[in-house]
């Protein structure tokens, strides 16, 4: 007999949606990611499963398009640490998600360099790097 529940948290129908975003286990990350785009980028995004795990944003948030890619970045990698832990129990952490963005934003810097734009990183990876602190 094979049983439909969550592996995670065995409290509900292990759906997408329940996997990716309404799980205990993962919800509290999107929450902090959430918060931290809302104040790095001084934005109003709602939590919801098609801004999260579909990347879809709202067309008046006011964002540049470089700016919107950041965003959309930002959400793929919290998918990206879901999945690397997709097996497991345990609360997903916001300092994983975190670690992992920065260590993005030093590959986009190289490649900025190396194209001479760095103004252009800036622009783009400063308001984060600068809350937490970078």
């Amino acid at each position: 007999i094979s049983n439909d529940r969550c592996w995670r948290c065995d409290k509900e129908r292990g759906t997408l949606i329940h996997m990716f975003y309404e799980c205990d286990v993962v919800h509290s990350l999107w929450g902090a990611v959430i918060q931290c785009i809302n104040n790095a980028l001084k934005v109003k995004l709602r939590e919801n499963p098609a801004l999260c795990i579909l990347g879809i944003l709202q067309r008046k948030i006011g964002l540049s398009q470089q700016l919107r890619l950041w965003v959309k970045l930002a959400l793929a990698t919290g998918n990206r640490v879901i999945l690397r832990h997709w097996k497991s129990t345990e609360k997903i952490s916001f300092k994983e998600w975190r670690d992992e963005l920065t260590k993005i934003a030093s590959f986009e810097q190289l490649i900025y360099k190396i194209n001479n734009r760095l103004d252009i990183f800036m622009k783009v990876w400063s308001p984060f790097l600068e809350m937490i602190g970078n």
